[in-house]
């Protein structure tokens, strides 16, 4: 089904952070990034936000200053996540795996996104084969590449083989299409001391500093032990009082970038199993 959906573009209001490592002029010397921010050490140029990949893929489309330097967004879900769909102009490279057969859950068994809601058996991607796709692709290795999974994960995979492969502008799309819930602390007022912080001045003129007795023992609000939280739990990013898919940070939810299911031959996988687009 030809379906283009668009929901109001919020990416200019969406802030576009970025962490960028030191590359040398060689992949094979890149120096790696401690972690990422899925807490996934990897080797390749840098991160980038869905927010600014959208930026610079679509929104600039055909307004490069150097057209060698046009980023390609590469999309690394299986063919059934890249079907149910993905980012306008974005390829599909299926890394580490093409396909997955999801096991039935009540004859429902994948999600919205096309991934399986249940572990299941993979058709493997040949990591050679999907390099050379990309250089089918983009046969410059200097072209800015944005890898880019359901949740940050698979891309990173995906961004080191190109990386050691000779890409020297690899960069990963951290949050994803789908993307995760967020979490943080639950806090309540019974939770935190009533004294942690006191006044120095006056009832007319107040001074509200932290009380040394707390910041002595290392107990100001933000390094409380766990113990001392009522609990982590995920964000309720959009409150409509549910956690649900909406409230998941990436391309697809809460940033609420445009996205399309049409399959245009030129954007798709065409290697081993290439078919499996439609096979549920």
């Amino acid at each position: 089904m030809h379906k283009l959906i668009k929901s109001t573009i919020i990416a200019m209001a969406v802030p576009a952070f970025t962490v960028t490592f030191p590359v040398t002029a060689s992949a094979e010397e890149t120096e790696c990034p401690n972690e990422n921010r899925r807490g996934i050490v990897g080797c390749y140029h840098s991160e980038i936000s869905p927010a600014e990949a959208f930026l610079n893929t679509v929104v600039k489309r055909g307004k490069w200053t150097n057209p060698s330097q046009k980023p390609v967004l590469l999309d690394v879900r299986s063919t059934p996540e890249y079907r149910a769909g993905h980012p306008e102009h974005s390829y599909n490279a299926p890394y580490p795996f093409i396909y997955q057969y999801c096991e039935d859950v009540e004859g429902d068994d994948r999600r919205p996104d096309g991934a399986c809601k249940s572990g299941g058996t993979r058709i493997a991607q040949d990591p050679a084969k999907f390099v050379e796709f990309v250089k089918s692709i983009a046969p410059n290795k200097d072209t800015p590449i944005y890898t880019m999974c359901r949740t940050g994960v698979r891309s990173v995979g995906a961004a080191e083989e190109l990386t050691k492969a000779g890409y020297t502008n690899v960069r990963n799309i951290w949050e994803g299409f789908v993307g995760i819930h967020l979490t943080a602390p639950n806090q309540t007022d019974s939770v935190l001391p009533t004294d942690w912080k006191i006044n120095i001045g006056t009832e007319q003129d107040p001074v509200i500093v932290l009380n040394p007795l707390y910041e002595a023992n290392e107990l100001t609000p933000s390094l409380l032990a766990l113990e001392d939280w009522d609990t982590y739990g995920p964000v309720d990013l959009n409150h409509d009082g549910e956690i649900d898919d909406e409230d998941k940070n990436g391309w697809r939810y809460h940033q609420g970038l445009p996205y399309e299911t049409r399959l245009l031959p030129k954007l798709m996988w065409t290697g081993d199993s290439a078919e499996s687009y439609y096979w549920d």
